[in-house]
């Protein structure tokens, strides 16, 4: 290779890698990615999508119209933010932000629910601040393992629509599960009357089960998981 070609070479690894670790602070929220082609607004706004689901730990940036925003803590994973409209009629930048609904009852979700591989249970001690405890997830087996799959991975076992449910108080402990199908993850930390919320594949979300079975999950767990139910530490 001539000595011409190394040395573009060089600099075009140079930029790569100087854009891989562009990184700027806004408002104490770490930002990386390709931070020149959105402005300071976009970035504030795109937090605010996050400020209501526990805070927001940094912001990726993907192009001029998406954004990752990584939620707080860090296993509730991370929503997809994007540009409402690119341009405005009078020709301006749209400066507003929003997510679409995204739903563990998706077809992708479904999808490793009903053909995981390996099925976990886990306590899961604070369900407001949900944590997965990777050191105390059980291995689920036999009628646990089916009756677990066959209820979450059954469409109509979710509530379809909005839900303004809220619990007054605090959150008792309640339970946690894995679904893994190959490298692919649903997890799933259940709060209070079948509500629920945690990452498909990495992608928040909040969701609720149908009265019956919000009821069967109780049961459930009741039968197959009690331990991890009434953990307290």
């Amino acid at each position: 290779m001539k000595f011409s070609s190394i040395f573009a070479l060089l600099i075009f690894l140079g930029i790569e890698t100087g854009n891989a670790r562009e990184a700027i602070r806004i408002d104490g929220v770490p930002v990386y990615g390709k931070v020149h082609t959105v402005e300071r607004i976009d970035l504030r706004n795109a937090i605010k999508q996050g400020d209501g689901r526990g805070g927001v730990s940094k912001l990726e940036v993907l192009g001029p119209a998406d954004i990752k925003v990584y939620l707080r803590p860090r296993d509730r994973g991370y929503i997809l933010a994007g540009r409402f409209s690119g341009i405005k009629p009078d020709g301006s930048r749209s400066h507003f932000w929003s997510f679409g609904p995204f739903d563990v009852y998706d077809p992708e979700g479904l999808r490793i629910i009903r053909g995981a591989d390996e099925v976990f249970v886990f306590p899961s001690l604070t369900p407001k601040e949900p944590h997965r405890d990777k050191k105390r997830m059980r291995l689920l087996s036999g009628e646990s393992r089916r009756e677990i799959m066959y209820l979450l991975g059954n469409e109509r076992s979710w509530l379809h629509g909005f839900d303004d449910f809220i619990m007054p108080g605090p959150v008792p402990g309640n339970i946690g599960l894995v679904f893994r199908r190959g490298k692919d993850e649903v997890v799933i930390f259940f709060k209070y009357e079948g509500h629920a919320e945690g990452t498909l594949k990495g992608q928040y979300f909040e969701d609720a089960l149908e009265e019956k079975q919000a009821q069967q999950i109780k049961n459930w767990a009741q039968r197959y998981a009690k331990f991890e139910l009434t953990s307290k530490h």
